[in-house]
């Protein structure tokens, strides 16, 4: 698979060659935001002044869908405010999210670029607060973080 947690072109531009080299491999995305992976305004690639490189969903998932890698297995979370389609990555097993650009480490991503909304993010981000405190974030830019620091210092969860 190739998971995506959104489709902005920082974070799609790299797909079309991952899916040259593994054409097998299956694009992911959140539903909402399958349209943005071929459309440069929506991805923000114009915006940006970034040559977008296209690419399509092979599969799409909402809340509560169940990707199997093997014995893992990672639960969506549905991650909207950030972008309509934002999704998270979260295994339980091994405590870990993948959150993309909605949690970083002391912030959130942004809200004032196409189909963010603050009000959205703010409840994806009540969503998060309930994950057990020891879960590690991966974020889409910057370091990782676990729950426990941020409901402790990050002004969003506090």
């Amino acid at each position: 698979y190739i998971l995506l947690t959104h489709g902005h072109f920082d974070h799609i531009s790299g797909v079309a060659r991952l899916k040259e080299k593994h054409p097998d491999a299956k694009v992911v995305v959140g539903t909402e935001d399958a349209p943005f992976l071929s459309d440069e305004n929506l991805c923000l690639s114009r915006a940006f002044h970034f040559r977008a490189f296209p690419c399509y969903a092979d599969e799409t998932v909402n809340d509560g869908d169940i990707i199997a890698l093997g014995e893992t297995k990672l639960q969506v979370i549905s991650a909207p405010g950030h972008t309509p389609g934002g999704v998270v990555y979260y295994c339980e097993k091994e405590k870990l999210a993948f959150t993309g650009d909605t949690l970083f480490k002391g912030s959130i991503g942004r809200t004032d670029l196409f189909g963010g909304d603050i009000r959205v993010l703010t409840e994806t981000l009540n969503k998060l607060k309930k994950l057990p405190p020891e879960t590690v974030i991966y974020c889409g830019h910057g370091e990782s973080s676990d729950i426990s620091y941020e409901l402790k210092y990050n002004f969003y969860l506090i």
